[in-house]
């Protein structure tokens, strides 16, 4: 009977069978006892010992009846004892499931936004790398550049270095021809003084001489292009 409905029905019915035994039977069975209450000797008839007997089953009834309900009264009493502690597991397991519900949801929203996080770093990965290799190309760009700016800084020194050498020839000879010049002009001085003096000097010699002198005239003057021609060291 865990039913609260059917332990209802019973208390009821239990009661309503007392109720009519008291109202309907009782009273005749008393009515009738005190009818035969005589100073005489009484000898129950057979009647009376069946109606005796009848009012003790029902005393014994009553009493079945009192135990029955008083066990009724017990286990409806437990009954809502054991529905009021579900009712109190219930409640906290709907609690703990509203805790537990609220915890899922808060633990999906924490997991969608570290996932839009690490979306987020995996974008901006994407793009650190993205950038760093067009750094890199650009690197090794202007390390190509630099190299040949190297590499051609290092010809022209070694063609400035080669023209300075040059010019040093250059101007080791034109010194040659300016101390030649100067001796083939002494030598002219001498030449035309000895004509002044001498009155006659050999034709041959005096032009000889002027040859050498425009010969090394020539070279000294082309010495000087050579050297102005030369960018300056």
């Amino acid at each position: 009977m865990n039913n609260p409905a059917m332990i209802v029905g019973v208390i009821v019915f239990i009661v309503l069978t007392i109720l009519m035994f008291e109202v309907l039977l009782l009273p005749e069975v008393k009515k009738r006892q005190k009818k035969d209450r005589k100073p005489r000797k009484h000898v129950p008839g057979e009647e009376e010992l069946k109606l005796k007997e009848a009012l003790e089953r029902a005393d014994k009834r009553e009493r079945g009846l009192k135990e029955d309900v008083e066990e009724v009264e017990k286990r409806l009493k437990k009954t809502e004892e054991e529905l009021t502690d579900e009712k109190s597991k219930v409640k906290k397991l709907q609690e703990k499931l509203i805790t537990e519900r609220g915890w899922h949801e808060k633990e999906a929203e924490e997991t969608h936004k570290k996932n839009k996080e690490i979306q987020q770093m995996r974008e901006d990965f994407q793009k650190e790398q993205e950038n760093f290799s067009k750094e890199h190309t650009s690197m090794l760009k202007l390390e190509h550049a630099h190299r040949d700016l190297k590499n051609q800084y290092q010809d022209l020194h070694n063609e400035k270095r080669a023209l300075e050498r040059e010019g040093s020839l250059l101007k080791g000879k034109l010194e040659e021809y300016r101390r030649e010049i100067a001796h083939l002009k002494k030598d002219l001085a001498v030449v035309q003084k000895k004509k002044e003096e001498e009155t006659f000097v050999a034709k041959s010699e005096y032009g000889r001489l002027e040859k050498e002198l425009e010969k090394v005239r020539k070279e000294l003057e082309r010495a000087q292009r050579e050297i102005e021609s030369k960018p300056p060291s």
